[in-house]
């Protein structure tokens, strides 16, 4: 008795789910309102900076591989938001900045960003590494007349 409750309680279980399968109309009117609902909230400035310096810090993490992946351990070690620096080139028309010139050590990366990296989490597009000399001489400006 048991077992023919059990399997008419298993029977009546599956039954909805599967009158509920298959073409469904209004499916993809409700993705496009969910994803214009995700598209539209607000976000903090605090969580803007957070992924920007995390869109950031993992796109000179993934360089930095790419260029010494047998020294990663010694290169990469320390890195996070804290240890790198970095400016945005102002936008044009008062849009989102979309390029970043990021320092890390003596690296220098040019870092391009499809849509705004301080609202979606992504790669750069394209990037521009660069190693300095490791006595910065090229910063400082020198006189030679004087």
């Amino acid at each position: 008795m048991k077992a023919l409750l059990s399997l008419l309680l298993g029977l009546t279980a599956l039954v909805p789910a599967a009158l509920l399968a298959g073409p469904t109309e209004g499916i993809r009117q409700e993705f496009r309102r969910v994803e214009e609902a995700i598209r539209n909230q607000r976000t903090s400035p605090e969580m803007r900076l957070r992924t920007l310096e995390e869109n950031l810090t993992r796109a000179v993490r993934a360089a930095v591989l790419r260029h010494y992946y047998a020294k990663r351990s010694e290169y990469l070690n320390g890195l996070s938001a804290a240890t790198i620096q970095y400016e945005a080139l102002p936008a044009s028309a008062g849009g989102p900045s979309m390029i970043y010139y990021v320092k890390y050590r003596n690296f220098l990366l040019q870092l391009h960003y499809a849509i705004d990296p301080q609202e979606f989490i992504q790669s750069p597009t394209n990037e521009k590494f660069l190693e300095s000399p490791g006595d910065d001489s090229h910063s400082a400006p020198t006189n030679p007349g004087g």
